[in-house]
């Protein structure tokens, strides 16, 4: 056997125990996340009706929302009181949710929004 022979031996054997030890990590990490209660949220769709002038929300995970508001943080917030009502009334919640510590919403705003700040005209 050469010496370059066996430096490859050597080095092979240590990717091997590389592999091996990336394989058992990724493993535990599934086994760890199999045991965890499923995450659990809330996507609330946000548009602007312009012909009414309001922001109107839904969502698909939450039967029977529909809020409007004219003002874009004010719906924000009603919303946020809506779902895990609504969500409570429609037996909806999983077991592992508990209402008083709030639902997780994930709300997308699909708009434009005029901006205060002064123009740059000159």
């Amino acid at each position: 056997m050469t010496e370059q022979t066996l430096r490859f031996g050597k080095s092979q054997r240590t990717l091997q125990k590389l592999i091996l030890n990336q394989s058992l990590r990724l493993m535990k990490s599934q086994n760890m996340r199999a045991n965890r209660p499923a995450a659990f949220s809330v996507r609330v769709n946000v548009e602007m009706d312009e012909e009414a002038g309001v922001w109107v929300a839904t969502s698909d995970d939450v039967a029977g929302l529909i809020a409007e508001h004219a003002d874009l943080q004010k719906l924000i917030d009603m919303t946020a009181e809506l779902v895990p009502t609504i969500l409570a009334e429609n037996d909806a919640l999983p077991v592992n949710i508990d209402c008083s510590k709030g639902v997780p919403v994930k709300i997308a705003v699909h708009g434009l929004l005029e901006s205060k700040a002064p123009s740059h005209k000159k």
